[in-house]
């Protein structure tokens, strides 16, 4: 729906007031970041404190759009993993991901997939400088995955690996990926056949300071099962 609602408006005003691309790019960000944290906030509901603080820093930045130089792209899924490896290589400061499929990545059959997640397990090792913080869904396909991670993130400071177990009933999070304080990754923001756009990256600072506050929220309520490499005992036993 957001990726359907991004193409219209992009055509729809180009073509009725032959606005430039530039232009409504910065339009169009606005639009989906509006009903992005309407989603977020109907899934997560947020307090009031915290919609009445999300909605003012929403309007600061569509203000701030209007001049600044921020991008919104609309991807397919092999292009999301080759951008989330060039993400993940480039990153300094920090890489906070979430992985919300009921299965394990190596069950895919995308190429660029598997690459990346076998390059994202590698990496805290090989940048002992930057945060990574992982959230998993917690199923029992994902389970021997979880501890996997678990044993190699053992002893490594800059890591952090938390389980999600979604309550039942409850709809599936917003999955996104968050790079150092200039990169958010919306990943299958809409229901597409592979190799159909339906994932979103955006480059902003200040969008990705909106997404800080839902990914903290998230984090809260999952069990760290590795805490800055120490492993969690009372979590891994809880995992089964």
């Amino acid at each position: 729906m957001l990726i359907v609602l991004f193409e219209v408006i992009k055509g729809y005003f180009a073509e009725r007031f032959a606005w430039n691309e530039a232009l409504v790019i910065r339009i169009e960000v606005g639009s989906v970041l509006a009903l992005i944290l309407l989603v977020l906030n109907l899934l997560f509901h947020f307090s009031a404190a915290q919609a009445d603080e999300m909605s003012g820093t929403l309007n600061d930045t569509l203000v701030s759009f209007r001049s600044a130089s921020g991008s919104l792209s609309v991807v397919t899924n092999a292009q999301l993993y080759a951008e989330l490896s060039h993400a993940s290589r480039a990153s300094r400061h920090r890489i906070y991901t979430m992985y919300l499929g009921m299965v394990p990545p190596a069950d895919s059959s995308l190429p660029e997939k598997l690459d990346y997640f076998a390059e994202i397990l590698k990496l805290p090792k090989q940048k002992r400088q930057v945060v990574f913080r992982r959230i998993v869904l917690f199923s029992d396909s994902n389970r021997p995955w979880i501890r996997e991670m678990a044993r190699q993130y053992a002893g490594l400071a800059n890591v952090s690996l938390a389980v999600y177990r979604r309550p039942e009933h409850a709809a599936q999070p917003l999955s996104i990926q968050l790079f150092d304080q200039e990169r958010v990754f919306i990943v299958r923001a809409g229901a597409r056949p592979p190799g159909q756009p339906r994932d979103i990256i955006v480059n902003d600072s200040i969008v990705v300071s909106l997404f800080d506050d839902y990914y903290s929220e998230l984090w809260n309520q999952a069990d760290v099962i590795v805490d800055s490499g120490r492993p969690v005992d009372h979590a891994l036993a809880a995992l089964g």
